[in-house]
């Protein structure tokens, strides 16, 4: 058996993925969900913040937070909704656009870095143990999550428990 582990491996490619972004450039890049969530409202220019939070299944707490530092960044832009002034409709400003495809540009090169030397099947054989190992580790309580919420259960206190039923 392999003694080598996955998890820091993985761990590894991520940061040096974002080192590579940070040193390789001078545009300052999106966090992934800020860039998933300006991708959303260009495709669907107009929608609401409930409607971005309903797509990329995150909670409309999360994508309000998005929302603030996308507008006070000038990369998205909000005007009332007629009808229900609740509610706001999100366009992408031409600076947010320029912004979303610099970073898509440079996030398409470093996975063609990442991925230099593999071969069409090697590729497909990847995405394939890389999709088992994501089932691997379904659970219930946390299909439904983006990857922000589950950071953030990640970054919860942990009530540490010995394994047997505890008795009151």
């Amino acid at each position: 058996m392999n003694s080598k582990h996955v998890g820091p491996a993985v761990h590894r490619i991520w940061l040096l993925m974002h080192y590579d972004y940070k040193r390789n450039t001078d545009i300052e890049l999106l966090p992934p969900n800020q860039l998933m969530a300006l991708e959303h409202i260009m495709i669907h220019p107009d929608c609401t913040q409930q409607d971005v939070a309903d797509a990329l299944h995150q909670t409309p707490a999360a994508i309000a937070q998005s929302m603030k530092k996308l507008c006070s960044a000038g990369l998205v832009e909000r005007s009332a909704c007629p009808g229900n002034l609740r509610a706001n409709r999100l366009r992408v400003t031409e600076k947010g656009r320029m912004n979303a495809e610099n970073s898509l540009s440079m996030f398409e090169a470093e996975e063609r870095k990442l991925l230099n030397g593999f071969t069409p099947e090697e590729e497909s054989q990847l995405w394939s143990y890389i999709g088992r190992m994501l089932d691997n580790l379904r659970d219930p309580a946390t299909v439904s999550l983006g990857n922000r919420e589950l950071a953030m259960l990640v970054m919860e206190p942990h009530d540490c428990k010995s394994g047997s039923e505890s008795s009151n």
